[in-house]
């Protein structure tokens, strides 16, 4: 078995077309694990991210309760140091007992 230039010229371009598509095949295999790997790790960004917005919505909420808490406690005081029974009482001889309904006008 006889190579001429031909044959080896050939051969030569098979090895290196089989070599690139190797290679070609490998890179793509990386790149796709690459992608992957990205898109969980931003899936994970993500997650991580919406539970801190959750806590925080709850540390919020825990606060306005605590502020609306003590409104209430205030409001309760007040009612006390003027010795209204409920929201709707007011004191006797107040001035809103005689304002009229609508006002005339200028």
């Amino acid at each position: 078995m006889s190579f001429d230039a031909n044959s080896l010229i050939s051969l030569a371009g098979l090895i290196l077309a089989f070599t690139t598509t190797l290679c070609g095949a490998i890179l793509w295999y990386v790149q796709t694990e690459k992608k992957k790997y990205a898109a969980e790790r931003d899936f994970n960004h993500l997650r991580r991210n919406i539970e801190q917005l959750t806590e925080n919505i709850k540390y919020q909420t825990n606060e306005l309760d605590e502020k609306f808490e003590q409104l209430q406690r205030d409001i309760l005081e007040i009612k006390v140091y003027l010795g209204v029974k409920n929201l709707g009482d007011r004191p006797s001889g107040s001035p809103w007992e005689h304002r009229p309904k609508s006002y005339p006008r200028d």
